[in-house]
């Protein structure tokens, strides 16, 4: 009995190893944001799609990179490099490579929580409890 391969194309290929990289990134902020899993799995991944397209403008294409950019859009919005000056600033510096852009994005989240957390301390005690 002869056996026969299962053959690929590149584009399917491709397709295969996106949508499991989608599922990954869903399932991280799952782990990270237990409100994530109030969206649906497909609507979530499609989102992670769209946010990855978005982030390759600034040449964040890494897999880790890109956790930084769709943590910060969880966070803030999708559109937060359109309302934030300092990521956008961040953002459309070509002289940083994605990983110090990502770098920076998660520095970006960490100021900014930290000046909420001065202005609005009762957010914090929300949490702690």
């Amino acid at each position: 009995m002869k056996k026969t391969m299962l053959k690929l194309d590149s584009s399917q290929l491709a397709n295969i190893s996106k949508q499991l990289y989608a599922t990954r990134m869903r399932e991280y902020l799952n782990s990270v944001f237990a409100e994530s899993v109030e969206v649906a799995d497909s609507e979530l991944e499609a989102a992670i799609l769209a946010l990855t397209d978005r982030a390759s403008l600034y040449n964040i294409t890494a897999e880790s990179d890109l956790a930084a950019y769709i943590t910060c859009a969880w966070l803030m919005g999708k559109d937060f490099d359109d309302k934030f000056d300092a990521a956008r600033n961040l953002l459309d510096d070509t002289a940083l490579s994605g990983l110090e852009k990502a770098e920076g994005l998660w520095l970006f989240i960490e100021q900014s929580f930290a000046v909420l957390a001065e202005d609005e301390p009762e957010l914090l005690k929300l949490e702690q409890e």
